[in-house]
């Protein structure tokens, strides 16, 4: 209906509430229009076959088949996949940048390693891995430029990056992913900064009902209070902070854990979907694989 008329959306189209994402959330929907599919769940389907490729592809060779049940157990966040809910894009990019991160090669013990002294070609390598951070930092800016939800993991990811190597290259990272996510939207950017800006705050500034089976989920349902949208924002922003702090400080023990906390927060948000977690599990998988590749001899124990 919106293409045959789009000089005049219906109320529920209206441009100035509905496009409250940022640029490439969209531009991934091009080629589905331009290849005249009948739903953008093709797309999407590929992206989320691509990710289980990936996952078992990465996993110890004895426990590819029991990462391939994993993957299939999610069934539904696989049937919201297929039903054309765009939140596969961020569970596949975050994925990807972790996965890049670890990339063969650079497995957690090999990276404590990497500052021990080496020589000839195998210091090369290590000089070479550590100088190109701009792969996993692409891609985090990639994921950011196609849904907010995303930016809450590039923090927790840049504190891995930190507590693993140094300073200097947070800022390095830091500064492709924004340099990528800048990238995506400049049309927009140069073209219209303030409604560009605006669009992106809008899941924050507009008057939306609560939702969700956390925190106001037992608001909503009479178990406790229904209490103002600003109490629920204080906890999730004390909440997150907390969390990241946490991270920070235990991350030797746990550093595969920015996968997974990054959405505890939003349990306590006044809006906390369904759509949020659904997919959380893939990168539980993600967490796994890479820690069962990154265990002496490589998770053989355990198979």
């Amino acid at each position: 209906a919106y293409l045959a008329a789009p000089q005049a959306p219906h109320p529920n189209l209206a441009p100035a509430t509905t496009h409250s994402y940022p640029a490439l959330s969209f531009l991934l929907a091009l080629p589905s229009i331009w290849a005249g599919l009948p739903t953008l769940g093709y797309m999407q389907v590929a992206a989320l076959l691509a990710l289980i490729i990936a996952l078992i592809a990465t996993a110890p060779a004895r426990l590819r088949p029991i990462i391939a049940l994993l993957c299939l157990l999610d069934v539904d966040g696989i049937r919201s996949v297929a039903s054309s809910d765009f939140a596969i894009w961020t569970t596949a990019g975050v994925a990807l940048v972790w996965l890049l991160a670890h990339r063969k090669g650079e497995s957690w013990p090999e990276i404590q390693r990497q500052r021990a002294p080496r020589r000839g070609v195998s210091r090369w390598l290590a000089a070479w891995r550590a100088s190109q951070p701009w792969l996993p930092a692409i891609a985090l800016g990639l994921v950011c430029a196609v849904q907010q939800t995303a930016w809450f993991f590039a923090p927790f990811y840049l504190v891995w990056v930190w507590r693993t190597y140094d300073l200097q290259r947070v800022l390095r990272e830091g500064g492709v992913a924004v340099g990528a996510f800048l990238l995506v939207n400049l049309p927009w950017i140069v073209s219209a900064t303030g409604p560009w800006l605006r669009s992106l705050f809008l899941p924050v500034t507009l008057p939306l009902f609560p939702t969700g089976g956390g925190l106001v989920g037992l608001g909503l349902g009479g178990a406790l209070p229904l209490w103002p949208p600003a109490i629920y924002a204080l906890l999730e922003v004390g909440a997150y902070m907390g969390l990241l702090a946490l991270y920070a400080r235990w991350h030797s023990r746990v550093p595969l854990a920015g996968l997974l906390l990054p959405m505890v927060a939003l349990l306590l948000a006044w809006r906390s979907p369904s759509r949020y977690f659904i997919l959380l599990p893939f990168l539980a998988i993600v967490a796994l694989v890479l820690t069962l590749r990154a265990a002496p001899g490589g998770g053989k124990e355990l198979s």
